[in-house]
């Protein structure tokens, strides 16, 4: 008799946890995307409203931003970038940039909820050699999935379709025109 492994409303399996994530060299797994963001937001799934859990969210979208972009900053294209560029590439991003077009060879992390249209803040035209690459904590499933375009954690799915990235936020511009690559599941 062969075993059952159908879905469940949760999306898990009978087989296991339906997400794996490698984060921080921890390996965490769980049925559901909130298990796994409790595990990287402790006291994610204690919040008591769903806006508290999106801020939750946002603010780590905001900190994988501050810890990534730097990172991109510090290769050798920097040497190609405009006087205004370097100046959006090496602010704050305590307040969303303010960018109505990206032709930069470093990509520019955003996070998605300053921007259309969730946000008050419109999208910025990308032209090449530009990118941008967004993170989207709409939703604890985009969350994951394009913090894994990112390469700031490994997310793997017993159905891939849980995480089909082309639902969320996609990066603009010509991946790898620049020497950067932006990751797709899986």
């Amino acid at each position: 008799m062969e075993e059952s492994h159908s879905p469940g409303s949760d999306g898990a399996t009978e087989r296991g946890p339906t997400f794996d994530v490698l984060c921080d060299s921890e390996i965490i797994s769980s049925d559901t995307a909130e298990g796994i963001l409790e595990n990287i937001i402790g006291g994610y799934v204690s919040l008591a409203t769903e806006s508290a859990r999106v801020r939750a969210r946002t603010e780590y979208a905001v900190h994988a931003q501050q810890t990534a972009q730097p990172l991109l900053n510090a290769g050798e294209q920097f040497d190609l970038v405009t006087p205004h560029e370097a100046e959006i590439l090496l602010a704050s991003q305590a307040v969303p940039p303010h960018v109505a077009q990206w032709s930069c060879p470093i990509p520019l992390i955003l996070v998605s909820t300053y921007y259309e249209p969730l946000g008050v803040y419109a999208r910025p035209v990308v032209e090449p050699p530009g990118q941008v690459w967004w993170i989207d904590p709409s939703t604890p499933r985009s969350l994951l999935v394009t913090l894994h375009g990112l390469r700031w954690l490994d997310l793997r799915a017993a159905d891939a379709a849980m995480t089909d990235a082309s639902r969320y936020c996609q990066p603009s511009g010509t991946n790898g025109s620049a020497g950067y690559f932006w990751r797709s599941y899986p």
